[in-house]
């Protein structure tokens, strides 16, 4: 493989892990935005039935609603995704610096056999 595919596998690669990681620091941010949305929709539907909510019972509640735990599994597995891909892209690096660093190796040798 050349220097160059080399070298654009790991610009692609890169680019792939960059995305992956927007997209996981977006999820983590929104874990905030709909545990608030949880918490208030509770209090808001206690108090349409005339009952009253804690905040501190409505965050109970909020945190062990199968909403919020789906957006936790799918936040865990925007995470692992981006630091897959990150791995990946490393790998890809190193790998174009070991066929430079071969390429220079065979250059001086090539140098001492003449």
């Amino acid at each position: 493989m050349t220097r160059d595919e080399l070298r654009e596998r790991w610009r692609l690669a890169t680019i792939a892990a960059i995305e992956a990681e927007d997209r996981a620091a977006r999820a983590k941010e929104g874990k905030a935005v709909l545990f608030d949305t949880l918490v208030d929709t509770l209090i808001e539907q206690a108090e349409e039935k005339g009952e009253r909510l804690s905040q501190s019972k409505a965050e109970r509640i909020a945190r062990t609603s199968d909403q919020f735990k789906s957006y936790l599994r799918k936040m865990h597995d925007l995470r692992r995704a981006a630091e897959l891909l990150r791995l990946d892209a490393q790998d890809k690096d190193r790998r174009y610096w070991e066929g430079v660093s071969s390429e220079a190796t065979y250059r001086a040798e090539m140098r001492m056999t003449q």
